[in-house]
């Protein structure tokens, strides 16, 4: 039964309202105090008390009000509702969450309910349920700016990027004056790939907010992205003159002089990163990969561990510690780390619940070999196609379209199937690089039963045709790989691993050899001025895949070509191939002149980082020689 109302409780109720209508949140919560001596089982009057103290800036009181109020009626909506939204502004997310999903069975036409839900349920990673509630929260407020916000940022964070921009497209429309909407945009649209509507909207966000130095920072390292290192050091520059550096800001600056390969000034930021956070797990991690650049493999190694050491979960630390093994030749101690490239954003999964394969006995059993990295990646590591045959398994290839014929043709490889086409029942899947890893390879264990890839015999046959007026030693060119749009690292080692055409010109003075282009992509366009004297066939108008790159190598009686994926298919065809390598060379090459990978292969590394003459001259010396013994004159 509910208490007679005497005029007293009247007055001071209306007295309460008055006071909070007029922001006088203190006057109000005594006046509360006074009406719940009246009125001491009245869940209403502890809500209005707790709203009071919470207005008045007094959270531990008013969260101590709202229990009180849940205490004399548990299913109180308005005290649960708010409860809610106040332990999830003080961050108190386990509590939030519990209060916050009974709030919302109590009103679900309570937006902000929905809102809090969302926080709490992202805190504490339920992030299918937060991007419920965020959405329910849209759906009974379509201008609620919070939630547009908080539900890009939470599908983010679940690995959405496209959805996230889509969000904060909305929350950015309806309050487009507001900066930090922008910057998360920014964020949202560099995940999804589109680092140059980033920078644009890291523009806008710095337009309405000059003096923010996060901003500044932000847009710094998405230039740096982009390969845009001057503009990126002259944001960097920008948000150092408005806010202390740190130590990430100082990594991110040394990140951009380590881009142009300015190396005594990249240490200098990593250093004193390390002096301001003498523990500071990134920094060690930038100086390991400085030593390696280097060739200083011993350093890498102690820098790597102790990046680890400080950071265990450091995915970047524990690869590129693989890196340093790998290139010394600790094979099994290497593969190993180097499984931790599967945590690296955006690594190529295959959509399945069926399980991984983690080296288990396979006999009888379908297994998945699932395309990663670059081309050459996985023509180097299809060879284990055939040894997990041996061991009974029926092996399929699922990957890019220019494989799928080429792997077709390697021993054990049952099917290739391309992206889009339904896969046959299997029972496992592993990433093609993984096996050598599950496999247990070490130097001496490398399967190199070569050839392990064949060309069409048809195709060959035409080729053969095609190059039979091609007169003395036939040499195929090769001078750039493939630039990495979306990779910022991956777009400086191409241009560390490519050359020019003109880099060739010692070749042009070589008697008795005829050239041949097969370098595709924007490099190709180098062949129509070759050096002085260089007489060039150029073929790559009848390149389809690799197979057909494959028949044109069976008919060359060499190829000359800088480190990509065309020197791994001349290695499996077991064609010599005569392979230039950067000063800081792929660790698959361990340093060495010749290849446990790749018998027919040659190395030729630069002894000093960009210079390409001393390598090309012992290159065209060897070539020379080559010619020599297969058309029986002298060395030109």
């Amino acid at each position: 039964m509910k208490p007679r109302l005497t005029r007293e409780m009247v007055d001071l109720a209306g007295l309460a309202a008055e006071q909070t209508g007029a922001g006088a949140f203190l006057d109000a919560a005594a006046t509360y105090v006074r009406l719940a001596e009246l009125l001491p089982g009245s869940a209403d009057v502890r809500t209005g008390l707790a709203l009071a103290l919470q207005s008045a800036g007094r959270p531990d009181e008013a969260e101590a009000a709202y229990r009180d109020a849940i205490a004399l009626d548990s299913d109180h909506a308005e005290a649960n509702c708010n409860l809610g939204i106040l332990l999830a502004a003080r961050g108190r997310w386990v509590d939030a969450l519990t209060v916050c999903r009974h709030a919302v069975t109590l009103r679900p036409d309570h937006p902000e309910s929905w809102h809090a839900l969302g926080a709490a349920a992202t805190a504490r990673c339920h992030l299918d349920e937060a991007i419920a509630a965020y959405g329910r929260a849209i759906a009974l407020r379509p201008a609620y700016v919070e939630a547009h916000n908080n539900l890009g940022l939470t599908l983010l964070k679940a690995g959405r990027p496209a959805d996230a921009v889509e969000a904060l497209r909305r929350a950015v429309a309806l309050r487009p004056e507001d900066a930090l909407r922008h910057a998360n945009l920014g964020a949202a649209l560099s995940a999804a790939g589109n680092d140059e509507g980033a920078v644009s909207a890291l523009e806008r966000a710095i337009a309405l907010e000059s003096a923010r130095a996060p901003l500044w920072h932000d847009l710094g390292n998405t230039l740096r992205r982009l390969g845009r290192i001057d503009d990126a050091l002259a944001a960097y520059g920008r948000a150092a003159s408005l806010a202390p550096p740190t130590p990430q800001s100082l990594c991110d600056v040394g990140a951009a002089h380590l881009g142009r390969r300015d190396m005594d000034r990249a240490e200098g930021f990593f250093r004193a990163a390390l002096a301001l956070d003498a523990d500071f797990a990134l920094a060690e991690t930038y100086l390991g990969v400085h030593a390696y650049d280097r060739n200083d493999l011993a350093e890498a190694e102690t820098r790597f561990r102790r990046a680890i050491a400080l950071d265990p979960q450091s995915v970047d630390a524990h690869f590129d510690l693989s890196l340093a093994l790998l290139k010394q030749g600790r094979l099994e101690e290497g593969f190993a780390e180097f499984e931790w490239r599967r945590k690296k954003p955006g690594f190529t999964r295959l959509n399945t619940d069926r399980p991984a394969w983690n080296g288990e006995a396979i006999a009888g059993k379908t297994l998945v070999l699932v395309d990663e990295q670059g081309l050459g990646d996985v023509i180097q590591f299809s060879r284990y196609a055939a040894l997990l045959a041996d061991r009974g398994a029926t092996v399929l290839f699922a990957g890019r379209p220019a494989l799928s014929r080429l792997m077709r043709s390697v021993p054990g490889v049952t099917a290739a199937i391309a992206p889009g086409e339904p896969l046959p029942d299997f029972d496992f899947h592993v990433p093609v690089m993984s096996v050598a890893h599950y496999l247990g390879t070490r130097l001496d264990t490398v399967p190199a039963a070569i050839p392990y890839v064949g060309p069409d015999p048809a195709a060959s046959a035409l080729w053969k045709e095609r190059m039979a007026p091609l007169p003395g030693f036939k040499v195929g060119l090769v001078w750039g790989g493939t630039p990495h749009q979306r990779d910022a690292n991956g777009g400086k080692i191409d241009h560390r691993r490519s050359c020019r055409l003109a880099d060739f010109a010692p070749l042009a003075d070589l008697s008795g050899l005829s050239l041949v282009s097969l370098q595709l992509g924007e490099a190709a366009a180098q062949a129509g001025n070759p050096p002085a004297g260089m007489i060039l066939a150029d073929v790559t108008g009848a390149i389809g895949d690799l197979l057909d790159t494959a028949a044109i190598l069976a008919n060359l009686d060499a190829l000359v070509t800088v480190d990509t994926a065309i020197a791994h298919l001349a290695g499996a065809l077991g064609r010599p191939a005569l392979i230039l390598s950067r000063f800081d060379g792929c660790w698959r090459w361990l340093g060495r002149d010749r290849s446990p990978w790749y018998p027919s292969a040659r190395l030729y590394h630069q002894v000093r980082p960009g210079d390409w003459s001393d390598p090309v001259a012992r290159l065209a010396t060897d070539l020379a020689a080559m010619a020599a013994i297969r058309t029986g004159g002298n060395p030109g």
